[in-house]
């Protein structure tokens, strides 16, 4: 998205909204239900950038490591509660999509 001072605060919030608080409100809606199995797993999806921050990723990367401390906090709570249910948390690296392109105008 850009440098931090390139970044204003509802394009911070839109994308922690997506990349971070969609993971807490998934793993909150599916937990309670998981915890009632035999045995259970939660897969959270961070992002290389959740290991590494690089220039002009400052929100990326703050959504991609609290992804990663949510995650690995969770996982230690859940093994101390002796629950079901473990926890990993996924890094991937680049994958190769068309998300970053830019859509070619309408025609006329």
């Amino acid at each position: 998205m850009g440098q931090f001072n390139e970044i204003d605060q509802a394009q911070m919030d839109w994308l922690m909204n997506i990349n971070f608080w969609g993971v807490v409100h998934g793993t909150r809606a599916f937990l309670p239900h998981l915890g009632g199995q035999r045995e259970a797993h939660i897969v959270n999806l961070s992002s290389i950038f959740g290991i590494i921050a690089p220039p002009g990723q400052t929100a990326y990367a703050a959504a991609k490591f609290a992804v990663r401390g949510l995650s690995e906090a969770l996982r230690h709570e859940l093994a101390i509660a002796a629950s079901p249910v473990r926890l990993s948390v996924v890094h991937p690296g680049g994958v190769a999509t068309n998300i970053a392109r830019i859509p070619a105008p309408a025609a006329a």
